[in-house]
């Protein structure tokens, strides 16, 4: 029997609640005017936010000129908008072999395998409840010399990434069962 690890998917997402895109309505502080548009871009240097009307046209203004329930989801936009820049993610494969077993003609080890993410948050401000989704695709060899195709999916979840720290995770271990045919030299009746 033989498995190859052959790709491993990582997706990050961030429990904000929020559709990054999304037209919304958005009022002024007084609650005298409202527009309704899309973000388009939040500065917290000059806290001025820009947005996309529906006709095309973009307005760009401080974002204290907007109602508090407004101001608030500019914040949260901002956050999840900058976890795409400021979210630095590195993948490390960790594998650890077992004993080897000859047969007549192979050789068979199983190695221990798995997937370290490390997360650095490069932003000024802490991340919260981010969920980490990942998929590890591999094949395994059954009867008759045909592979079967599996996949082991998992979950990790992290409460807080504070600013300009980082964190390691790791995936669950998939066993890997490797099967590595002997040259002919070795094998019974062999040249």
């Amino acid at each position: 029997m033989k498995m190859n690890t052959r790709f491993l998917a990582a997706t990050l997402f961030l429990g904000l609640g929020l559709t990054v895109g999304d037209a919304r309505e958005f009022s002024s502080a007084d609650g005298t005017k409202t527009m309704s548009g899309t973000v388009t871009a939040v500065s917290a240097t000059s806290q001025k936010a820009t947005i996309r009307r529906s006709d095309g046209s973009s307005v760009t203004f401080p974002i204290s000129a907007l109602a508090a329930e407004d101001r608030e989801y500019l914040i949260e936009w901002y956050k999840a908008t900058e976890i795409g820049r400021k979210l630095d993610i590195r993948v490390n494969a960790a594998e650890e072999k077992g004993q080897e077993t000859k047969t007549a003609t192979a050789r068979r080890f199983s190695i221990a395998s798995q997937f370290g993410l490390s997360l650095r948050n490069n932003a000024a401000f802490k991340f919260e409840d981010l969920e980490v989704r990942y998929r590890m695709f591999h094949t395994k060899d059954i009867e008759g010399g045909k592979t079967e195709d599996h996949t082991t999916e998992g979950v990790m979840k992290i409460d807080e990434l504070f600013a300009r720290a980082e964190k390691s995770i790791a995936t669950e271990t998939v066993s890997l069962d490797v099967q590595r045919p002997l040259p002919a030299s070795q094998c019974p009746g062999g040249t």
